[in-house]
């Protein structure tokens, strides 16, 4: 699950994403705007989440601020510091896979900047990447609504640049917005900027992956999740046969006929 909470410290906040992950029961959370120092993000989230492993990055200020937290069954193997990315190795033992779950809180400036600069630190270029938060993108006209809204003019360059580090993002379930303004009427705008891009080579593994976006709570954001299951093996097709063909007089010649072996 990814949320950017627009800061975690409120105790209605703090209420709230407690309901949420008590509903979705998550493995691994992401969070952007923690907007507070890691040790307190810690502190908050570890209330919540009991015997969970954590990993921060601090706020500026009064801004920004990442975290990721893990369930006990996961297994950590390593952690990675980006400007405003956080990025940990883990694995799933259900799955068998080990991943680089990196949690991005984009930026409102510089973004072609910033997303380069990421792409030099080879922070795109993981295996197994699992890139996830607020990103502050859209990648077409569908994903932005409003009368005064507008569609995002560096969409090629990202839509680029996913392509070349093969990340692929996935659709929503139902596609609608994950942000809004909060105003109403023509300054009304909402769009789609928290995604989920995940590397080709997972999803080529033969795994089941769908992401959806959950109900309004914290922030002008909405929360996403991922799942991600294994698709039971089918038991082989039964040979089904009319014993009533051999009835037929034809029955015999018309087997070997169109058994017989393709002559090229």
């Amino acid at each position: 699950m990814s949320y950017n909470v627009r800061g975690i410290g409120g105790a209605s906040k703090v209420t709230t994403l407690r309901r949420i992950i008590e509903l979705k029961k998550p493995k691994i959370i992401a969070i952007q705007e923690a907007m507070t120092d890691g040790e307190r993000a810690k502190e908050i989230m570890g209330a919540i989440l009991k015997d969970w492993r954590m990993e921060t990055i601090d706020a500026e200020g009064h801004s920004r601020g990442l975290l990721i937290a893990w369930s006990p069954e996961i297994t950590f193997y390593a952690k990675s510091d980006y400007k405003d990315a956080l990025g940990t190795e883990l694995e799933d033992p259900k799955t068998g896979i080990r991943f680089f779950f990196l949690n991005v809180y984009g930026p409102f400036y510089d973004r072609r900047i910033y997303w380069e600069s990421l792409a030099n630190e080879r922070a795109l270029d993981q295996e197994n990447l699992i890139l996830v938060g607020d990103l502050n993108l859209t990648l077409s006209t569908t994903e932005v609504w409003g009368q005064n809204a507008r569609s995002d003019a560096l969409a090629n360059f990202f839509i680029s640049l996913f392509e070349q580090k093969k990340l692929i993002s996935l659709q929503l379930i139902c596609l609608e917005h994950t942000w809004k303004n909060n105003r109403t009427g023509d300054q009304e705008i909402s769009k789609r900027m928290d995604r989920f891009l995940i590397s080709k080579e997972i999803c080529q593994d033969h795994l089941v992956l769908k992401t959806a976006m959950e109900t309004w709570g914290l922030s002008d954001h909405r929360p996403i999740t991922l799942s991600v299951t294994i698709p039971e093996e089918k038991s082989p097709t039964p040979f089904k046969f009319n014993l009533v063909w051999r009835e037929n007089e034809d029955y015999r010649e018309m087997v070997k006929r169109n058994w017989k072996p393709l002559e090229v």
